[in-house]
């Protein structure tokens, strides 16, 4: 099996959903776990830049795979993860979250803000 390190920078404007881009590691649309891979993370790190009057960011992350894809359901989810304003919040896993061929990874702000959420993803690209 080969194992690449994968990195991602991820940002949402309050009021949506995005999904997390991996870029050329992942081909395709850059946000899709390749075919005959396996993702694993083992870290996530988060910031919340506000506007105006925000005093506080609440993040919804959520991974999904193909075949919960429509359903609402989640593989592993992040959910209610507050951050305060220009603080950094860094969260480990020491058994990693996965996600199998076809799966994504999805960041949301809908609660609390105004502002920006940024995520840093850090994890492997299991090539089988």
């Amino acid at each position: 099996m080969q194992q690449i390190q994968v990195y991602s920078a991820q940002e949402v404007e309050f009021g949506n959903y995005v999904k997390v881009f991996f870029g050329d590691a992942f081909g395709g649309d850059g946000s899709v776990v390749p075919p005959n891979s396996m993702l694993e993370i083992s870290t996530l790190t988060l910031n919340f830049f506000p506007t105006k009057e925000g005093t506080m960011g609440r993040a919804d992350i959520a991974g999904r795979n193909a075949a919960n894809l429509g359903t609402g359901d989640a593989v592993w989810r992040l959910q209610v993860v507050y951050v305060e304003p220009k603080k950094t919040m860094h969260l480990t896993f020491p058994t990693p979250l996965r996600l199998q061929a076809g799966g994504h990874i999805e960041l949301g702000f809908v609660n609390e803000g105004p502002g920006t959420i940024f995520l840093d993803v850090n994890g492997l690209l299991i090539k089988s």
